[in-house]
């Protein structure tokens, strides 16, 4: 799999990373690290134990990586739980977890095997 066949199957954009980042190794290096980034395992924990702050962070942090890597898709999935956040405990649903979490893992999946971190 190509950098742009991997951006294509994630629903990124690859032209305007590449626009950004000018460098496919540079962006390989960015893509290694991000399944070991603990924002989404944060965004988890801290919403099953109610933490509305930490909620925030995490998903504002995640957020940022998927905006800085192209991840259109997946930065679409946080800004909705993001928004959700902001607006109190109770307007996040199982629902919008259930779909964030099968993007990111979708997600992290194809970055390993593209990395070749599986």
């Amino acid at each position: 799999m190509t950098l742009e066949e991997l951006y294509k199957f994630l629903g990124g954009d690859y032209d305007e990373v590449m626009s950004r980042l000018s460098d496919e190794n540079m962006i390989k290096k960015l893509l290694i690290m991000f399944p070991d980034d603990p924002s989404y395992s944060n965004l988890c924990i801290a919403l099953k134990y109610g933490d509305m702050k930490g909620a925030h962070l995490a998903a504002e942090s995640l957020l940022g990586t998927c905006k800085n890597l192209g991840f259109l898709t997946l930065a679409k999935c946080l800004s909705d739980v993001a928004e959700a956040i902001k607006k109190g405990p109770g307007n996040v649903g199982d629902w919008m977890m259930s779909v964030l979490g099968s993007e990111y893992e979708s997600t992290v999946y194809l970055v390993k095997k593209y990395t070749g971190k599986s």
